[in-house]
């Protein structure tokens, strides 16, 4: 299996330890595309868990007690595991994809826009020529079904 993470990196010495755990415990057949991306799901729900009917102000004191705080970590780490299980199986470069969706993210999210409000792209409009905002429209962007290939290129193969 090839490993796209970026050699030499301490990502890439992470990845060659989790794999490595994973493959000594014969794990391998357990870990396909579909199960690892349950396998985040139900890790990111045992975060959420954590927090569950927690005020955001009782939620941010329980994640500054070094038990509160020991369980998010782990519970993080085990998405993280999962997510790079993922992106090893179907050769993604996890530096690469964060890259590339926050440029993506910039172009549905542009500052004049979102600045400060929650609303989700569909909700923004932003009139480029006099960069006034209306909340009322979908932003316009330059991501059509035809440039979302260029920006995205095909993807390898998985790994078998």
């Amino acid at each position: 299996m090839e490993n796209r993470v970026l050699a030499g990196s301490e990502l890439d010495a992470v990845m060659r330890e989790i794999v490595a755990f994973r493959d000594e415990r014969d794990w391998v057949q357990f870990h396909t595309p579909r199960n690892l991306a349950v396998a985040v799901a139900i890790e990111a729900a045992e975060l959420q868990q954590l927090l569950l009917w927690k005020s955001d102000e009782e939620a941010a004191s329980l994640l500054t007690t070094p038990k509160g705080h020991l369980e998010a970590t782990r519970e993080l780490a085990d998405i993280l595991i999962f997510a790079l299980l993922f992106c090893s199986e179907l050769g993604i470069d996890p530096i690469d994809a964060v890259r590339r969706k926050l440029i993506e993210n910039a172009r549905k999210y542009p500052v004049a826009a979102a600045k400060g409000n929650a609303l989700k792209y569909t909700q923004l409009r932003t009139k480029r020529t006099t960069g006034v905002v209306d909340t009322q429209y979908a932003l316009e962007l330059d991501l059509a079904p035809s440039n979302v290939q260029t920006f995205w290129p095909s993807s390898p193969s998985p790994s078998t």
